[in-house]
């Protein structure tokens, strides 16, 4: 899926949509990962999360990842988000998703207001 919001990484997480599916990219020198946008504590999205170093921090609950080692929980071991398949190349910024998250995203599409 193409990510084609997100430009050169300037050190804050980014919130966009990926085939409906919420996602935050975040850029740790100079290269991007990418998640699924919810905490793993709290299910808030991480988009206004502060990012230091390799640790982003969820804005709602302050829980606390590592962003480098797969979004491992830094106060919690078994606490992490759910990583993404992230390429750059010529084509741009593009991301794998995994299909259940995709369907998932249609169906609430598809629910009436």
């Amino acid at each position: 899926m193409s990510l084609p919001g997100i430009g050169p990484p300037d050190g804050r997480p980014v919130a966009t949509l990926a085939g409906g599916v919420p996602i935050v990219v975040c850029p740790v020198r100079g290269t991007l990962y990418a998640y699924c946008d919810a905490c793993a504590a709290c299910g808030s999205s991480l988009a206004d999360g502060l990012l230091a170093g390799d640790t982003l921090a969820c804005p709602a609950c302050s829980a606390r990842y590592d962003v480098v080692r797969a979004g491992r929980g830094a106060d919690d071991p078994d606490s992490h988000l759910d990583p993404l398949p992230l390429i750059t190349d010529s084509r741009g910024v593009r991301v794998a998703l995994p299909a259940d998250a995709v369907a998932a995203a249609r169906a609430a599409e598809a629910m009436p207001a």
